[in-house]
């Protein structure tokens, strides 16, 4: 399965129960995606204009891997602690700063392998790097 999240510099997610920050061009590329993967979504996220119409709430913010079978998952809150062995690949978007965090991003990248790097212009942000990572 597929992990898909935003994060800053420091594998930040979010700070006091809100996404750290967007971009529109990261969900027009993950939507870009998501259509032609089943992708679920974690339900903090599911009401958010940009995604509707492509991607299905996951149905269990607390358990993903409960939930029907899905290619891939868009989580921007969740910390996925002790998830690491149920993603094979992680496609992280990394915002060109470091924003006020109280969620990190748990899966420990050391377990993974970079495989793609890709520079994109956002709307919001100057530069994201959208990182592809395969578990070793």
């Amino acid at each position: 399965m597929v992990l898909i999240t935003c994060v800053d510099q420091k594998n930040g997610l979010s700070f006091n129960g809100r996404r750290q920050t967007s971009d529109s061009a990261v969900y027009a590329d993950i939507c870009n995606y998501a259509a032609d993967h089943f992708c679920g979504i974690e339900m903090a996220s599911s009401t958010m204009e940009a995604m509707s119409g492509y991607l299905r709430r996951i149905g269990s913010e607390t358990n993903p891997a409960a939930t029907e079978p899905k290619q891939a998952r868009f989580a921007e809150m969740d910390d996925c602690q002790g998830l690491d062995t149920l993603y094979d690949t992680l496609i992280l978007y990394r915002w060109d700063k470091t924003y006020p965090a109280d969620t990190f991003l748990s899966i420990g990248l050391q377990h993974y392998r970079l495989i793609e790097k890709q520079e994109m212009t956002g709307s919001s942000h100057k530069t994201i790097v959208k990182e592809v990572y395969k578990h070793l």
